[in-house]
């Protein structure tokens, strides 16, 4: 009998130990628990502030956007208020002004070509006119000469015919020197309104370029660094789910092989 009742006193020393370690270990767990909980709210703050950038970078890009529909608001004619609708307008109008510039230069080198041509056309003639007019006018005076009678019986008449026909080739040469002039004159002018044209063309590409490279680099930064950030709080998250796993079944087999109150 006494030993029956130092084994009952054993199992229930026993059965008081064992509860207080089960008692220990759902304290433990419950601790787990919060600091698992923390831990999400941790990841959840880590994601609220991911998407509070990402809002933050998508609004800039959207003003960088509407400052330009307020500098060039002719440019941006019956085009929504859509962000993206703007953005692909600006990349056709970039595409399209790089077209208009290529069109724009092989215009002004067709252009500068047919001046240079007409140019040394006038050249050429003007040459030519003036080596013929040299020509007669060496051989008349020499005829002149050769006629002259040694008496000096030329007529005034004849001198003033001579002295008219020689004005009038260099009045002819002059006329030919001032045209060719303002061809000359002409060809600047062109060559400055074209090259004008080309820097303020590629002044407003450069800049459109510049802002578009800028709005792509933000962007792409941007997802890379929400989809690194986005995986390394997926794993985290897993990693905690793993670890409230493996601290939840030992729990539930420590529960289940205690011994009930039957026994």
């Amino acid at each position: 009998m006494e030993e029956r009742l130092i084994n009952y006193e054993n199992q229930i020393e026993n059965l008081i130990y064992e509860r207080t370690n089960f008692l220990e270990e759902i304290e433990k767990n419950k601790s787990s628990s919060i600091q698992t909980f923390d831990n999400e709210k941790q990841t959840d703050d880590k994601l609220l502030k991911v998407n509070s950038k990402l809002k933050r970078v998508l609004q800039t890009f959207k003003d960088k956007i509407h400052r330009i529909v307020t500098e060039k608001p002719d440019l941006f004619t019956n085009i929504g208020e859509e962000t993206t609708e703007r953005f692909d307008h600006i990349i056709a109008t970039v595409e399209y002004q790089a077209v208009q510039i290529d069109l724009l230069e092989t215009e002004r080198e067709q252009l500068e070509k047919q001046l240079r041509n007409k140019i040394q056309e006038l050249q050429n003639s003007f040459d030519a006119y003036r080596n013929q007019m040299q020509n007669e006018s060496s051989i008349k005076s020499q005829q002149l000469v050769s006629t002259t009678p040694p008496t000096d019986d030329i007529s005034r008449s004849n001198i003033e015919n001579y002295e008219k026909q020689i004005h009038q080739l260099q009045q002819k040469l002059s006329q030919n020197d001032d045209e060719r002039t303002l061809l000359r004159e002409r060809l600047n002018e062109v060559e400055l309104e074209f090259r004008k044209t080309l820097d303020d063309r590629a002044t407003t590409t450069n800049m459109y370029e510049e802002q578009l490279q800028s709005l792509i680099q933000e962007r792409d930064a941007l997802v890379q660094q929400h989809v690194l950030e986005l995986t390394e709080d997926q794993h985290e998250i897993e990693k905690l789910q793993e670890e409230l796993a493996q601290l939840k079944q030992p729990s539930s087999i420590k529960h289940n092989e205690m011994p009930s109150d039957d026994e």
